[in-house]
Parts: C-alpha cells; sequence; structure tokens
C-alpha cells in the first residue's frame, strides 16, 4: 500500500493537471488521484452499493447510505485512514487552494452551506 506522501503527491498531481470545464457550471475532472493500490483497495472494501432509486434532485437525498471516510470508516480500514490523512495533509490543503483559487476557510463555509440546503 501507499505511503501518506505518495498519496499527497499524486494528489496534488491530479488536482493541477485536472481539465476545468464550464458547462452546465464550473468543474474539474481529475484523473489518477489516487496512487492505483490504494484505488483498488477501495473498491475492495467490504461494502456494498446503496439502492439508490430517486435523487429527488438534491445531493443529501440519500445521505444515510452514503459510506463516509469518518471515525468509524477510518479505524476499520487502514486505506480510509491514509487517505483521510494525506488529504489533510497542508500540501493537498495548498493545492486545492492554489488550483481553485480558494482559501481553506472558504471551502469550509460552501461545504457547510451546501449541506445546510
Amino acid at each position: 500500500m501507499s505511503t501518506i506522501p505518495r498519496i499527497v503527491e499524486s494528489f496534488r498531481a491530479s488536482v493541477s493537471s485536472s481539465a476545468e470545464k464550464t458547462a452546465p457550471f464550473p468543474y474539474w475532472l481529475l484523473q489518477d488521484t489516487l496512487p492505483g493500490d490504494d484505488a483498488e483497495a477501495v473498491c475492495a472494501l467490504p461494502i456494498a452499493p446503496p439502492q439508490i432509486d430517486d435523487t429527488q434532485g438534491k445531493r443529501e437525498t440519500n445521505n444515510a447510505t452514503r459510506i463516509f471516510f469518518c471515525e468509524s470508516s477510518r479505524a476499520r480500514f487502514p486505506v480510509c485512514e491514509r487517505i483521510s490523512r494525506a488529504l489533510q495533509h497542508p500540501k493537498a490543503v495548498e493545492a486545492l487552494e492554489s488550483r481553485f483559487e480558494v482559501t481553506y476557510g472558504m471551502l469550509m463555509a460552501l461545504l457547510q452551506r451546501a449541506d445546510e440546503q
């Protein structure tokens, strides 16, 4: 399995080379975001994908069926712990701030606002 620095570098490279799209809204396509062995380890987690019938046009409609890299998942699956630590690493945060011209505080405010809607 990868080390945290290897995951950070893979993530940074993916963010910096991401393709920007503008329609129907601005978004970026990331590729090879995780080292292959970690991507495979996530796919191999013993977690069945949820049955999602209708989103009602909202991302949060099926939140109860989602699996997060939360404290319990991180304790249970080492790959979740490694990826979580890597994505919180200052160099990973810096890559997001630089590429998308935002600060960590702005990102957290946007995520909180999205969760409240």
